[in-house]
């Protein structure tokens, strides 16, 4: 069982302006000596300080940005041996969280700044979620094995927001609450044979349902913001999902293993717990209406596998190599539409690559290499994105939607990059202990880390590419022969490099996109710590 609780500012308050086509933010009042340099450097000019007067709106605003969560987690878990050759097992598991906040989504400077565009939102989240699986397993004495399970869970989970803007003379935005209930059911099973000595064949697959329902979803107009009014839009929704899975493997030794695998998984859709674009009056029933589908599809991804795992050199190198081919349909993205981020499936994706690592147990007694190589080529095969800002027609326009039917201004993304996705990735390291000296050791370690640039962001916008870049780690450790004590240096990232792996158009900064207009939305990010170096002590009771 886990608990943790926390109480911070939140993330807002450390967004950075990272990238400005005008080279200052947009919107900074003309003469002004902004503070922002717009790189991407651990130098953040965004307030927590939104002013006093939101919490005049609603006292839960506050004065300043906070972030308050809360989780536990608790599992059980339960093995019966019915026998030799069959085990019943019971895992029930529990998780509850919530959190409430007060952010600020532009990240804009207070100072003499433009608190005009000051965007807060309050926002509570409570989540709960109780799982029960049952599975059976053999460990018969032949080649034959199987696992047969199932599983059941139940969710609720609630969510209310407020939204304002203007920090001299707020006014909102918008005021919505949800309330969403889940149901999931799952059976699976799997068997395995070996055969011919040297060969194995395991075969599975794993039925799902979900179900989920909206009992609560409402809404206030900007006009009467503290009065949630009903809204009238799908209320259910489910899916169903057969994934199978399986595997061919030859062992020619115990320290050789050549595989080939076919899988196919699952992610089941539900519904958007955003801010409701309904109509701006009450219809005859006393509800608003919602003037788009809240739903979003289910993911679903299928692909190859196979590869070599090797323990070499009398088992001092061991090596894995693994070539995959995957496609996924209805890949589900978080998109920031205006202001308000949605989830939305993307259409159909496919990534294939290769992976190479290894671990190597030199003839240098106590020094051991470690790394690993990464190539990915991953590309949107069919996808329509929302358009960024500033990206003029025809490269956006109004098009249907080849995966939801719906017409909307989109601009087609198919073949090209997919997010977060970069070419090449890798890492190289080593560990050196020293032999023992006046009843002490001393341990060296150090790490590299490379990766090519990458998007950060669904609608690949310019301003949200991350250039490669390098990092560094290392450390020195001093501890006695019996290791009850160490004192330990350590150094994450000693060449202070910034980089950010997700990023968004900065609200109210660029042109509309499908018109005439180029001007590019200032991207906005939270960037990576810079170095960190650290004394560390430690002692072990009872060694």
């Amino acid at each position: 069982m886990a608990h943790n609780r926390s109480n911070t500012s939140g993330s807002t308050d450390v967004l950075q302006f990272v990238d400005c086509p005008l080279g200052i933010p947009q919107g900074t009042p003309a003469g002004y000596d902004t503070p922002e340099d717009c790189l991407a450097d651990g130098r953040v000019t965004a307030t927590d300080n939104i002013g006093p007067n939101f919490q005049n709106l609603d006292s839960r605003f506050g004065e300043e940005t906070y972030l308050k969560s809360q989780q536990t987690l608790a599992s059980l878990e339960m093995n019966y041996q019915l026998s030799d050759a069959f085990t019943l097992s019971s895992i029930t598991g529990f998780y509850d969280a919530g959190n409430s906040y007060v952010g600020s989504f532009t990240a804009n400077f207070l100072e003499n700044g433009i608190p005009l565009t000051f965007l807060p939102a309050y926002a509570d989240l409570e989540i709960r979620e109780v799982t029960e699986e049952i599975r059976l397993t053999s460990d018969l004495d032949g080649p034959f094995n199987f696992l047969v399970g199932g599983l059941i869970q139940d969710s609720r989970g609630e969510a209310q927001a407020l939204v304002s803007f203007n920090a001299y003379n707020p006014f909102p935005r918008s005021n919505y609450r949800y309330v969403q209930n889940g149901t999931a059911y799952s059976i699976f099973g799997q068997v395995s044979y070996e055969f011919l000595d040297s060969f194995e064949l395991s075969a599975g697959a794993r039925y799902s349902r979900e179900e989920k329902s909206l009992p609560v979803f409402e809404s206030a107009l900007s006009s009467d913001f503290d009065n949630l009014l009903n809204i009238e839009a799908p209320r259910e929704v489910d899916f169903d999902n057969v994934s199978p899975e399986v595997t061919l493997s030859y062992r020619p030794s115990r320290d050789l293993t050549i595989y080939g695998s076919y899988k196919e998984g699952f992610l089941s859709g539900g519904f958007n717990a955003t801010n409701p674009n309904t109509t701006s009056s009450i219809n005859a029933r006393g509800n608003l209406e919602s003037l788009i589908d809240p739903r979003y599809g289910q993911q679903e991804i299928a692909g190859f596998e196979g590869g070599v795992k090797a323990s070499l050199l009398d088992g001092d190198l061991l090596a894995n190599f693994a070539v995959f081919d995957y496609e996924t349909t209805g890949l589900q993205v978080a998109v920031l539409v205006g202001v308000t981020q949605e989830l939305r499936n993307a259409g159909e994706v496919r990534t294939r690559g290769a992976e190479f690592d290894f671990t190597y147990r030199t003839p240098l007694d106590g020094l051991s290499l470690n790394g690993a190589l990464s190539y990915l080529d991953g590309e949107y095969t069919d996808y329509q994105s929302i358009c960024y800002s500033g990206l003029p027609a025809p490269e956006c326009q109004v098009q249907v939607n080849r995966f939801t039917g719906e017409a909307a201004l989109l601009t087609d993304l198919s073949g090209t990059e997919l997010v977060r996705a970069p070419d090449w990735t890798g890492t190289f390291g080593f560990n050196y202990e020293t032999p023992e000296f006046s009843g002490m050791r001393f341990e060296l370690l150090g790490n590299f880390f490379f990766t090519d640039s990458f998007f950060t962001d669904v609608i690949s916008s310019p301003g949200g590419r991350q250039p490669a870049y390098q990092l560094f780690d290392a450390g020195v450790t001093l501890k006695d022969a019996g290791e009850t004590w160490e004192l330990s240096l350590l150094g994450r990232n000693l060449t202070d490099e910034r980089y950010f792996t997700r990023s968004a158009g900065n609200p109210f900064s660029g042109s509309a996109p499908g018109g005439t207009g180029t001007v590019l939305a200032d991207t906005v990010a939270v960037t990576s710590r810079g170095r960190q170096v650290w004394l560390r002590a430690t002692y072990r009771f009872g060694n």
